[in-house]
C-alpha cells in the first residue's frame, strides 16, 4: 500500500471493536484482508439476471496483491499467473527466488498425475492417499504429507430444532460416539499423520484442550446405550454431507453395526446450509479449517455460541464461550474454553473425528515445504 493511501487511512481515525476480542491480532495476521475503502462496492450480482439485487459476486472484482508475488493474470477456468514482486519489503516472509508461478486449473486427478510425471507440472496437492503411495516409488518425484489445521466431525441435532429426533437423547449421542472407529478411518483414509481428536477444536489452537470425556471405540457400549434409550434395533436417519464422501461412507458402515441405518445425502454446502439452519438436518458430517486461525474462538465458538449453525443451543456453553472470546486475560480464556469443551464432550453434542492431512507431490528439483495452515508458500520455495 503506497504512502499516500496509508496517510489517508490514518486521517479517517481509529476503528473500534464492538466488544473486547483478544483474537483480533490473530485475525489481522491471517484471513482478514486489508483493502481500499469501497473496493467491493461495484461488484456485479452473483448470478446473471440478478438486476443488482441479492448477493454480489465479490470474486469478479479485480484482485489486489501486495505480497511476495504480484498477480499478472487470471483466466477463469484455466488458471492464475503470478510474477515475483521485486519491490517486496524485508519481512517475516522470504523474498521469492522463483520468477513466475503458474497455477493451472486441472480438476481431474489422473490428468494432474500425468502432467506431473511428464514434467508439465512441478507441484500438485490434494493427492489421494493411494495415488500418493504409487508416486513415492517413481524416480524424480517427491511426495510429502502434512497434517493440516482442518478437523472432521459429526454434528448432532441435540436441540431438536426440526422436531422430535433420537439425537435429543444423550444416550443416543453417546452411542454414536462409541460406534465409530475413528482410528481405522483416519489411518485408512487420511494417513499416518492424522490425529484423533476428542474435543471440538484443533489441538494447537489457543484454549483447545483434548483433556475431555472420551469415547473409545466400543460397539457393546453403543448397543447398550441405544437399548436404554429405547432403540434396541437402532433407527433410520439421513446423514448430510458436503465433502469427503469416503469419510461419510465409512461412518455409515460403522454405525450400521449397532443398528443405525444412515442414508447418505451428499449435496453442495450452499444447498445444505439452509437445511442445517432450519432444523431439517439431524446428522451432519463436515470439516472445518477455522479460517486458518489458531484460536478456539474460530472453532468451538463458531459452532456452539448460539449462532444459527449451533445445533445444541446450550446456554451454559454459550456463556462460557462468550467469556472466553471476549476476555483479555489468557488464563480466564483457557479456563472458560476448558469448561465449555468439557461440557460439549460430556453432552456428546459432536462426534469429533480426526484432523485432516494433505499429500503433495512434486518434481524432485523443487524445494517446497507444505505447512499446517494449508497455504502453499511459494515465496519460500526454491529450485534445487
Amino acid at each position: 500500500m503506497d504512502q499516500e493511501r496509508r496517510v489517508g487511512r490514518r486521517r479517517q481515525g481509529p476503528h473500534h471493536l464492538k466488544e473486547p476480542f483478544p483474537a483480533a491480532l490473530e485475525y489481522l495476521a491471517g484471513p482478514l484482508p486489508i483493502l481500499p475503502k469501497g473496493h467491493y462496492d461495484n461488484a456485479p450480482p452473483f448470478r446473471a439476471g440478478g438486476q443488482g439485487k441479492g448477493p454480489k459476486d465479490f470474486g469478479a472484482v479485480k484482485t489486489i496483491c501486495t505480497g511476495p508475488y504480484k498477480l499478472k493474470s487470471i483466466n477463469p477456468g484455466e488458471g492464475v499467473t503470478l510474477v515475483k514482486n521485486t519491490e517486496y519489503f524485508d519481512g517475516p516472509r522470504p523474498k521469492p527466488t522463483i520468477g513466475t508461478v503458474q497455477i493451472r486449473t486441472t480438476p481431474d486427478l489422473d490428468s494432474q498425475l500425468a502432467l506431473l510425471m511428464t514434467g508439465q507440472l512441478d507441484l500438485i496437492w490434494d493427492v489421494a492417499p493411494d495415488k500418493a503411495k504409487q508416486l513415492e516409488a517413481r524416480r524424480g518425484i517427491t511426495v510429502k504429507q502434512v497434517s493440516i489445521s482442518r478437523l472432521n466431525y459429526l454434528q448432532l441435532d441435540a436441540a431438536g430444532r426440526g422436531g422430535k429426533t433420537p439425537m435429543q437423547d444423550l444416550r443416543v449421542r453417546q452411542a454414536m460416539n462409541y460406534a465409530i472407529n475413528k482410528q481405522a478411518i483416519a489411518k485408512g483414509l487420511v494417513g499416518e499423520v492424522s490425529e484423533i481428536i476428542d474435543a471440538a477444536c484443533y489441538p494447537t489452537q489457543f484454549g483447545c484442550t483434548q483433556d475431555v470425556p472420551k469415547y473409545p471405540y466400543d460397539l457393546d457400549k453403543a448397543k447398550k446405550l441405544l437399548a436404554e434409550a429405547g432403540y434396541p434395533n437402532g433407527f433410520e436417519v439421513d446423514l448430510y454431507s458436503y465433502r469427503q464422501r469416503e469419510y461419510a461412507e465409512a461412518v455409515i458402515g460403522d454405525v450400521a453395526k449397532v443398528g443405525i441405518k444412515a442414508r447418505l445425502r451428499m449435496m453442495q454446502y450452499e444447498a445444505l446450509r439452509p437445511k442445517w439452519r432450519n432444523g431439517e438436518a439431524q446428522l451432519i458430517q463436515g470439516s472445518w479449517a477455522s479460517y486458518g486461525m489458531n484460536d478456539v474462538s474460530a472453532s468451538a465458538s463458531y459452532f456452539f455460541r448460539g449462532s444459527p449453525d449451533d445445533l445444541a443451543q446450550d446456554k451454559q456453553v454459550i456463556e462460557w464461550l462468550t467469556v472466553a472470546d471476549t476476555n483479555t486475560n489468557p488464563d480466564v480464556r483457557k479456563e472458560n474454553y476448558r469448561k465449555a469443551l468439557t461440557r460439549i464432550a460430556e453432552q456428546a453434542y459432536w462426534v469429533p473425528l480426526f484432523t485432516s492431512a494433505k499429500y503433495y507431490a512434486m518434481s524432485g528439483q523443487l524445494d517446497f515445504t507444505p505447512h499446517a495452515d494449508d497455504l502453499p508458500e511459494f515465496s519460500a520455495s526454491r529450485w534445487k
